[in-house]
């Protein structure tokens, strides 16, 4: 437990708070279910924040408050030294970002093409693309050895893979384990749908609010309770889920 927490940490303690009762707290009731928090998780890890802003600054060349594919290619430095198919999968996310098909993107679409989970036919694109290069045997479906990439496979995971993925043993690799996660129909391969979820987090967002809500929750009743949160904050182990999806909510309070 903490003797006394520094200014910093009740600072947070204080905005995180204030975030439950004024934000994360839709009903108003004093208690937040487990929806409540994977729904503010959820879109505060899709939606970019005032990032947005700061990238529309750093874009927008003309000052219009809108963005061209060429501002864009410009930003980006995607000049003609760099390879055709990049140029082509940006000019693609562009185009699937463009709600309104003007051909400029405005602040929120802007987070469509930076935070593709915001919009699923940018999450598709993003998605399959990579999918696309990890896919070295071009059957549609990404093995466990194939999901590494380039990088080199350990020889547990080898094994493990030739094992048909033996649950009996699990495996410790932190790659592997992702990819047990994302393989929700248990084939052993990942489709591209279940790969997508790789860029979504929903997997990570949704135990990381059941981990939090587990340790919170004293009277075992699925909500977290303003006065459970504050009688545990101080010795609880879920501070990286606290600075992880509710810091820097000024702007909303």
């Amino acid at each position: 437990a903490n003797a006394k927490m520094g200014d910093g940490e009740a600072g947070v303690k204080r905005q995180f708070l204030k975030a439950l009762r004024k934000v994360v707290d839709v009903d108003g009731d004093a208690k937040v279910t487990y929806a409540e928090l994977f729904s503010y998780a959820h879109k505060r890890h899709t939606d970019g924040g005032d990032s947005m802003g700061r990238g529309m600054m750093w874009l927008d060349k003309d000052k219009d408050g809108k963005v061209t594919l060429d501002e864009m290619e410009s930003g980006l430095s995607l000049d003609e030294t760099m390879a055709q198919d990049m140029k082509d999968h940006s000019a693609a996310k562009f185009k699937a970002a463009d709600n309104d098909k003007d051909g400029l993107l405005t602040e929120d679409e802007l987070v469509h093409y930076f935070h593709p989970a915001s919009k699923a036919e940018v999450l598709l694109l993003e998605a399959g693309k990579q999918f696309e290069e990890l896919d070295k045997d071009k059957d549609g479906k990404l093995t466990l050895v194939e999901f590494y990439g380039d990088f080199e496979v350990p020889a547990e995971v080898i094994a493990y893979s030739a094992a048909k993925h033996d649950h009996t043993k699990p495996v410790k690799d932190a790659v592997a384990r992702e990819f047990v996660v994302l393989d929700e129909d248990g084939d052993h391969r990942l489709s591209v749908e279940e790969f997508k979820h790789i860029h979504t987090g929903e997997h990570h967002i949704r135990n990381d609010m059941e981990t939090f809500v587990a340790e919170i929750d004293a009277d075992g009743d699925g909500h977290v309770s303003i006065e459970e949160v504050e009688a545990k904050y101080d010795t609880m182990d879920s501070h990286h889920v606290v600075a992880r999806y509710f810091g820097s909510t000024d702007d909303e309070l």
